[in-house]
C-alpha cells in the first residue's frame, strides 16, 4: 500500500534533531528570573479561537464510508479553564469502538499558550485521552479531546473490538525521546498516539505520525529547561480481511505548511478519494530543535474532522520565535 504526499508549498524544510548527553540533575537553561520581557517575544499572530461547547460532551457526529456499510462517529469533551497541567478524555458511545482520535488547546487567557504532551488510545478501545501543559509561563487554556468511534454493519462491538489491534512501547529517556511501533503483518493502518511520561518541568510533543503505512511514530523535546524523560507510542491497526464482511484497505495522506513564526495550522481533505478519516497526525518541524537554546516548534493540536474528510494539525512556537513546517496526516479507510 503507498503512501500520497500533496505537496502544499514549493520547497520541504528539513530538520535534523540532535542529541544530547543527560546529567542526573534537571537543570535549568533559564530561570524564570531571567524570562524577562526582554526575553520573551509576544507572538504576532492572534491567538486562533475556534467554536467549542462550553465544557461537557458533544457525541453523535455521523458519516459512512462509501459502501454504507462502515459507520463513524466523532465524539468531543471539552475541559473547564484549567491551569498548569490539564488531562482530558472523551469515550464513544454505545456498539462503537474508538478506532483514532486527537486533540486541541484553545481560548488561552495570556497569550503565551500551552502544549500537548499526550493524544492516545485507551487500552478498552472506547476512548481517546489527552494532556496539556502549559510551560514556564502559566496560561490558563481550555482543552478539548476527540474520540473516533466506528462500527460495522452485522458486527458486534465486542466482535470488532478483537479485529482492531493495539500496541504501545515506550523509548530510552532523552531530552529528545522518540519511539516507533510497527503493525503485524495482515493489519492495515487505523491510527496511533504518544503519551510523554511526565516529570517537572516537562517534555512537549513534536510529533505523532505514521512511519509509512504500518507504524507509528512519535517524539518530544524539552524546552527552555533541561528535561530528559521518556516517550510512549502507541500504534492502532484493524485486520485487512475481516470475516463474513470484506476486505479493509487504508491509506495515509499528507500535507505541509511553513510559517517564519508564531501560531501555524494545516488541513487536509479526504474528499473525492474514496477513503474516509480514521486518525490524524503532525509533526512540528524546526531548524532549531536540538541545536540552539530556546527554540523550537511543538504540537498543540490534532483535529479531526466532525464529517470524516478532513484533518488539521496545529503548531507553534513557545516565548522565542521559530520559524518551521507543520505537517498533517490524514489516515483514510474504504472496504474494497
Amino acid at each position: 500500500m503507498k503512501a500520497k504526499n500533496i505537496i502544499l508549498i514549493s520547497f520541504l524544510l528539513m530538520a535534523v534533531a540532535c542529541s544530547k548527553e543527560s546529567d542526573t540533575e534537571i537543570q535549568p537553561v533559564l530561570s524564570l528570573e531571567e524570562l524577562s520581557d526582554d526575553h520573551i517575544e509576544l507572538e504576532s499572530v492572534e491567538t486562533p479561537k475556534e467554536v467549542f461547547s462550553e465544557g461537557g460532551r458533544i457525541g453523535g457526529l455521523t458519516y459512512f464510508d462509501d459502501s454504507g456499510l462502515i459507520e463513524f462517529r466523532v465524539y468531543s469533551e471539552t475541559s473547564g479553564y484549567a491551569g498548569s497541567h490539564t488531562d482530558r478524555s472523551a469515550t464513544v458511545g454505545a456498539d462503537f469502538v474508538c478506532i483514532g482520535g486527537g486533540a486541541l488547546i484553545h481560548d488561552w487567557t495570556n497569550n503565551k499558550g500551552a502544549l500537548l504532551t499526550a493524544s492516545y488510545p485507551s487500552s478498552n478501545k472506547k476512548s481517546w485521552l489527552a494532556s496539556s501543559h502549559d510551560h514556564a509561563v502559566a496560561d490558563h487554556h481550555k482543552l478539548t479531546v476527540y474520540a473516533i468511534g466506528m462500527k460495522i454493519n452485522g458486527v458486534s462491538e465486542s466482535t470488532l473490538k478483537s479485529y482492531i489491534y493495539h500496541d504501545d512501547a515506550p523509548s530510552m529517556s532523552s531530552q529528545y525521546p522518540f519511539k516507533q511501533v510497527n503493525l503485524p503483518s495482515g493489519y492495515e493502518l487505523l491510527s496511533g498516539g504518544t503519551k510523554i511520561d511526565w516529570v517537572h518541568p516537562g517534555n512537549l510533543s513534536v510529533s505523532s505520525r505514521p512511519i509509512g503505512s504500518h507504524a507509528w511514530y512519535s517524539q518530544g523535546k524539552d524546552h527552555l529547561y533541561y528535561c530528559p524523560t521518556t516517550i510512549t507510542t502507541y500504534v492502532v491497526g484493524i485486520l485487512r480481511n475481516i470475516p463474513n464482511f470484506g476486505t479493509i484497505d487504508t491509506n495515509v495522506y499528507t500535507a505541509f505548511t511553513y510559517t517564519n513564526g508564531g501560531y501555524s495550522n494545516v488541513a487536509i481533505s479526504l474528499n473525492n478519494t474514496g477513503y474516509v478519516l480514521t486518525g490524524v497526525g503532525g509533526s512540528a518541524m524546526s531548524g532549531e530543535i536540538g541545536s540552539n537554546v530556546g527554540k523550537g516548534r511543538m504540537l498543540y493540536g490534532l483535529k479531526p474532522g466532525s464529517l470524516g474528510r478532513v484533518a488539521t494539525a496545529y503548531s507553534k512556537d513557545h516565548l522565542y520565535y521559530d520559524d518551521g513546517t507543520t505537517t498533517v496526516y490524514a489516515i483514510g479507510l474504504k472496504k474494497l
